[in-house]
């Protein structure tokens, strides 16, 4: 099996891996050209996404998300809101606020898999210019319910013919739900104004011990599982530079339980969805504080809530510059210039 990054033959490492979604089953490859796992089959996704949006408050990950659309406009600032919440969100907030900073001037943003659009609509109050981009016309539409018409529904590969150029392209948390990741950054690249950025948020493979295998959310929600060799890779190919960034802040000001990141080894995973597309009883299960988290959040202190529980619980937490969470850059190379 070839890898769809960079074309080397990747190995089996583990096969009829457990579905998000029953009864389906995936085998997993590892690549070691540029240190990706992927699943297999790239089965179609749109039905399932369909199962997880009309259940979406029982869904695990996806039930936070719905709260963060629901609150955010509530928050003095939405951008900070959404940084306080993720290590994701974080990254991005601080590197774009960095580049205006810099700059001194309005930042082009576009927003690659805006989803329910609070991200975009954060981006948009804190004085980017963005825009929102989905290939679900569903996902659109209600977006701009939301948020009002900051989205437009396409493909990267369609937007590129139509000629507009961004500053900044943020992939957040959605390159590991691509079929084909190869040509998706391809016309990112593309989209990049000169003196561009590609920034990339997504599970990071480096940061588990060596010989891990899918540590990252059930196929088909995620296909991929990059580590930071993986874009390094795409970056020398695309003829892009590439940093990583550092997470040292986040981590001294966030409580994050090294706990929370534990993935169940790969024989106890379980399907989240029935082949009916109901969420599967006891699969997802609520912290047992989860309603004074809930009550925390509604009256604007869930971040103190936080620290000083986690503090008292007295468990690991991350620290340092890496994490389970990978923040990759890509820059355009500067074109050489004439010797005279």
């Amino acid at each position: 099996m070839r890898c769809g990054l960079c074309g080397t033959d990747a190995v089996l490492v583990h096969k009829g891996l457990t579905g998000y979604q029953a009864p389906a089953r995936f085998d997993v490859y590892d690549c070691r050209g540029c240190g990706s796992q992927f699943s297999w089959p790239m089965a179609p996704a749109e039905a399932l996404y369909e199962n997880i949006y009309r259940n979406i408050r029982n869904v695990p990950g996806y039930s936070r998300y719905l709260l963060y659309s629901e609150n955010i406009k509530k928050a003095a600032s939405p951008l900070d809101y959404l940084a306080d919440k993720e290590e994701s969100y974080w990254a991005t907030a601080a590197y774009l606020r960095g580049l205006k900073k810099e700059g001194g001037r309005r930042i082009s943003v576009l927003d690659v898999g805006s989803g329910m659009g609070y991200l975009t609509y954060a981006l948009h109050s804190d004085g980017f210019a963005v825009k929102g981009l989905d290939v679900s016309e569903k996902a659109v539409k209600l977006a701009e319910a939301s948020f009002g018409g900051l989205f437009t529904c396409s493909t990267l590969e369609a937007l590129v013919e139509s000629g507009p150029t961004f500053d900044v392209l943020v992939l957040n948390q959605m390159i590991e739900h691509a079929a084909d990741p190869a040509p998706l950054l391809q016309s990112a690249v593309k989209l990049l104004a000169p003196g561009g950025k590609i920034l990339i948020t997504t599970p990071n493979r480096s940061f588990s011990p060596e010989g891990a295998v899918w540590e990252t959310d059930l196929p088909p929600v995620h296909r991929w599982w990059f580590s930071e060799k993986s874009f390094e890779y795409a970056a020398g190919v695309l003829d892009c530079e590439v940093e990583f960034f550092d997470f040292s802040s986040f981590y001294a000001s966030h409580y994050v339980r090294v706990s929370r990141a534990m993935i169940p080894g790969l024989n106890a995973k379980r399907s989240f969805l029935d082949a009916a597309g109901e969420p599967v009883p006891g699969v997802f299960t609520r912290p047992r504080d989860w309603w004074l988290e809930r009550i925390s959040e509604k009256l604007g202190f869930a971040g103190g809530y936080r620290a000083a529980r986690d503090l008292l619980s007295g468990e690991a937490r991350f620290s340092g510059a890496r994490g389970p969470v990978c923040c990759a850059i890509l820059s355009r190379r500067k074109a050489a210039q004439p010797v005279t």
